[in-house]
């Protein structure tokens, strides 16, 4: 729109237009500008030559202003189409493109636009043969469009400190949004001007080399042309070229997560100073479509630019210099400072700081040419981190293995921030594994193990021993190698860790990673040359810190041991395991777990000499772990010296008996799931005898030599119960005896598949009397059974009774009379006698009769004379029948006969003996 005003501030000489919905800041042009844009021809005389420029530089101003004369003429013989191509290539950054479509242009022009405009062409360049000098008159010119160049002379050296006046006014200098617009629209105006100059040089320059012998090159003037003037116009044209793509490019829109995400990444790589440059930017309110450009003046390259202009005199003063001229100082300085050249990676350092890695990618395709033929490790080094942003690991991880060969060079300044930090800066292998050790931290966040196995191999490669970083890149490569589950190759790394401290840490992480995958194998079958001790450390550490109801480290211990023969080790580690079992898991599993312990240990010590067989057991965890008071510095109080605890140790018939309690716990709580827990073996094999396992109860009594009696017992009166229920027919009873019946296995005596339950109970009494009582303790079971019998008033069943007349008649013929059984007693009684006198002695187990040359025999008299009573007293109820009457006439009659007997037994041995005493006299 047309403008509608102009104003004008006297004090500081700032002009502009005015229009309906903007503003325009008019700015004084430089003197290329005032050349290059100006429609008539300008002598030396109406341009004067910088006042920063050398001597020789403002000497040679008027031929200067020649070349860009011809340069201006050298354009214009071209069409805008084929000039706008040319533009076109070199915004891709596409150089070696574009010089070819240069040699084109300069080589078909004459073809595709006639006659006349080739003579042109060749009538501008032939005018440059007037120049006396024109490869100097070029080389002043190049270096007045080098920026970084005039700077050095621009600035001037001051004190240390600003004065203090100037550095209160250059503090806000430039800093609000409209002088942050004007500067960058400025520097966009000279970039795209200069970019231009130097596209219309670099045609210029190819068209003198064509046509050298026409111009009359000298040799000097041709080979300073040909080798520094065209590739310094090509390098000036690609920075003017970056310069003006970094005024049109938008910023990228980054979150505020991706922002702090790229501090972590930038702070894993020590790169501090990058980080520094998100932190000093100024308060500017800038448009969402602000340009990178915009960005960094308003940030980081506007802070610096009021601190190169408060700390050093510069050709302004308020007084001499109005503000609007010092613009283009201020442009000129901003300029230099971002001038993007690799050996200044200011401007990418500001990109990277602000997460705009696809815009460096893009600036590192713009700026391809100057990338070429220099010193470039440490833009390879951040298109690596562009990479690492996109996730593309391979290319990354080769951008940092290429940007490694730059540690070593010293003009790879940007590179010295990743080993500026250690001692020997000097060595390059401390140097290398300085940058390896940071690239590795950052591969480290992202977990990608198979790009820090690469750059940590290559930085051990070539690192030293004695370097501390060292043990850090063994570290990390161990991660990762069992992150991929090489665990042959982590093994390897963590053996080669020379730092104690950080091989214990990875030997850890190594059982613990192994445990958690199941990997039991794998893990007992690693060598550990010189680190079993330590291994077995952290597993048992980890085994008593860890709840045991959720971990099995005792069985991976056990079986590290076992693998190594180490057989007093591994049941050491079980019977730990049962002890802990036994009081922080006392339910059904943990009880089968413990009897697995038990057992698991009871083979192990099986393997050790017998001398060796035993062991210590643990200690109580609550007694071994007593909670230590502390100091208010935390410092734990020593606690006084106190008794030792005995040593308790344990043999194999320890483990045997805690192994039958367990299992009998374990077939106890099967049986019955309420069954209290018994805290002995008394008191569980009272419960086994309620519950009605009495195998498992006779199991328990023979380990812990307890008397069987109590089990028989009860299993007797379990079988009186069975015949009872049998005779009143109460099928629950029936139900309940087949229930405990299959408890005791009865199905391996059972004399035939039919058999009822009532004579299956009898045949487990009968095999439980008959093959798990010692003959010893037969006399005490059998008397117990009788009096429970007798107590009910029970029938003794014949095959109790046969069995007890081998075992004690005398006692059954006792307990008969006791319990008042009298006819039975009787008949008992007379068979008794009758096996005394021969007869039957077989069912008495009586060897020998009653006879003079038999051995002395013995009736229990006082019980036959109780029965002699109670059978001949006739108050007796029993005895008002006819059956006992004749069982009294039987008793007495054989009774008699044995009397007779016994009479003349004794008179025969009296005879004998008198005899054999009388031939005695008579010798």
């Amino acid at each position: 729109p047309a403008p509608i005003g102009i104003f004008a501030d006297s004090r500081s000489g700032i002009a502009g237009l005015i229009k309906e919905s903007s503003l325009s800041v008019v700015r004084p042009c430089d003197a290329f500008e005032m050349v290059y844009l100006s429609e008539t021809s300008l002598s030396a005389d109406d341009v004067p030559p910088p006042l920063t420029a050398s001597p020789h530089v403002q000497a040679a101003w008027k031929d200067t202003l020649a070349v860009l004369a011809v340069c201006q003429d050298v354009s214009r013989q071209f069409s805008p189409e084929s000039l706008e191509q040319l533009d076109a290539v070199l915004d891709g950054g596409d150089v070696h493109s574009a010089l070819q479509l240069i040699n084109s242009m300069l080589s078909s022009s004459g073809e595709a636009e006639g006659t006349s405009v080739q003579s042109g062409l060749s009538a501008s360049i032939l005018r440059l043969a007037e120049i006396d000098g024109l490869a100097g008159a070029i080389s002043a010119l190049l270096f007045l469009l080098d920026v970084a160049s005039l700077t050095n002379q621009l600035l001037v050296s001051s004190d240390a400190e600003a004065d203090p006046e100037r550095a209160l006014w250059c503090q806000k200098l430039f800093s609000s949004s409209l002088a942050v617009l004007c500067m960058s629209a400025s520097l966009q105006q000279l970039a795209a001007l200069r970019r231009r100059i130097c596209r219309d040089l670099l045609l210029t320059i190819y068209g003198v080399l064509q046509r050298r012998n026409e111009v009359g090159l000298s040799t000097s003037d041709d080979w300073s042309l040909s080798s520094e003037s065209r590739e310094q116009a090509l390098q000036l044209m690609c920075v003017y070229n970056a310069l003006h793509w970094m005024a049109i490019t938008p910023v990228q829109a980054v979150s505020q997560a991706q922002l702090e995400s790229n501090v972590h990444q930038l702070a894993a790589l020590s790169l501090n100073d990058v980080i520094g440059m998100l932190h000093a930017s100024h308060s500017v309110m800038l448009a969402d479509s602000s340009s990178l450009l915009d960005l960094c003046v308003a940030a980081t390259a506007g802070v610096q630019l009021r601190n190169v202009l408060a700390t050093r005199a510069v050709y302004w003063m308020p007084q001499r210099l109005p503000l609007f001229q010092l613009l283009l100082t201020a442009v000129t300085i901003v300029t230099d400072i971002i001038w993007p050249l690799p050996s200044n990676p200011y401007f990418a350092d500001f990109l990277a700081s602000r997460c705009q890695y696809q815009r460096i990618e893009e600036f590192v395709s713009v700026s391809g040419h100057l990338q070429k033929g220099m010193k470039c490790a440490y833009t390879t080094f951040l298109l690596g981190l562009c990479y690492v942003q996109s996730r593309e690991m391979d290319k990354a991880t080769d951008c940092f293995m290429r940007a490694s060969q730059g540690i070593d060079d010293t003009e790879e300044s940007a590179m010295r921030r990743f080993y500026s930090d250690i001692e020997d800066a000097d060595s390059m292998p401390h140097r290398l594994l300085a940058y390896f050790t940071k690239t590795v931290r950052l591969f480290d966040q992202y977990d990608w193990s198979a790009q820090v196995i690469t750059l940590a191999t290559a930085a051990l490669s070539v690192a030293d021993s004695s370097d501390p970083n060292v043990a850090i890149l063994w570290s990390s490569l161990f991660k990762h190698q069992l992150q991929l589950q090489h665990i042959k190759k982590a093994y390897v790394a963590l053996c080669s860790n020379p730092d104690p401290v950080r091989r214990q840490d990875c030997l850890r992480r190594l059982v613990y990673v192994l445990y958690e995958q199941h990997s039991f194998q794998e893990l007992c079958q690693l060598p550990f040359v010189g680190l079993e001790e330590e291994v077995v450390s952290i597993m048992e550490t980890r085994a008593r810190s860890v709840e045991i109801s959720s971990h099995s480290f005792y069985e991976l211990l056990y079986s590290f041991h076992i693998m190594r023969g180490n057989y007093k080790k591994a049941a050491s580690s079980q019977y730990e395991c049962a002890v802990r079992l036994a009081t922080e898991m006392p339910t059904v599993r943990g009880l089968q777990r413990r009897a697995k312990c038990l057992v698991a240990a009871m083979n192990a010590l099986h393997l050790v000499q017998s001398s060796d067989a035993w062991l210590v057991k643990a200690l109580d965890r609550s007694s071994a772990q007593e909670s230590l008071k502390r100091y208010r510095d935390g410092t734990a109080v020593t606690p006084p010296e106190s008794t030792h605890q005995p040593v308790v140790v344990v043999d194999l018939k320890d483990l045997r008996e805690e192994h039958a309690l367990v299992s009998a716990r374990l077939k106890l709580l099967q049986r019955n799931a309420d069954a209290g827990t018994s805290t002995n073996a008394e008191e569980l094999v009272t419960l086994l005898i309620a519950a009605g396992l009495f195998t498992v109860a006779l199991d328990v009594s023979e380990m812990f030599s307890f008397s069987p009696t109590p089990v028989l017992e009860g299993l007797a009166a379990r079988c009186v119960k069975l015949t009872a229920a049998r005779t009143k027919q109460l099928a629950t009873e029936v139900e309940d005896g087949w229930d405990w019946l299959a408890a005791n296995d009865v199905d391996s005596i059972r004399s035939s598949r039919s058999s009822s339950v009532v004579e299956c109970g009898w045949q487990l009494l009968r095999h439980c009397l008959f093959n798990r009582v010692t003959p010893s303790q037969h006399s005490a079971c059998f008397r117990a059974i009788t009096v429970h019998f007798l107590s009910v008033s029970a029938a003794l069943p014949q095959w109790f009774v046969d069995a007890y007349k081998v075992v004690n008649p005398g006692q059954l013929l006792q307990l008969l009379v006791q319990f008042g059984r009298v006819q039975e007693a009787g008949e008992l009684a007379i068979q008794y006698m009758a096996a005394m006198l021969g007869t039957g002695k077989e069912e008495f187990a009586i060897k020998d009769a009653v006879h003079a040359q038999s051995p002395v025999s013995w009736l229990p008299y006082t019980v036959l004379d109780h029965l002699a009573t109670a059978l001949n007293n006739a108050a007796v109820p029993a005895l008002s029948d006819s059956a006992a009457m004749e069982c009294a006439a039987k008793f007495q009659e054989q009774l008699d006969r044995y009397y007779d007997a016994i009479l003349s037994s004794s008179q025969s041995r009296l005879v004998s003996s008198h005899v054999q005493s009388s031939g005695v006299v008579n010798m």
